[in-house]
């Protein structure tokens, strides 16, 4: 895989916010957003964009 397409997840990278709702975890962290689900479990559209907008706005703020 070229260089430029890889990713690294730090394991140690400091976790700003974990939020757990109805079996919905999202994880937001500064280089990274990350929805996990557990079966059954239902994902709402609306919140889980508004939260990922709300990470991108944030994200580029920090980075302007």
């Amino acid at each position: 895989m070229d260089n430029e397409n890889e990713f690294k997840i730090s394991e140690t990278e400091i976790q700003q916010r974990v939020i757990i709702v109805d079996g919905v975890r999202t994880t937001v962290c500064q280089n990274r957003f990350e929805i996990i689900v557990r079966d059954g479990s239902i994902v709402y559209e609306q919140q889980a964009v508004l939260a990922l907008r709300q990470w991108i706005k944030s994200r580029r703020a920090e980075i302007e």
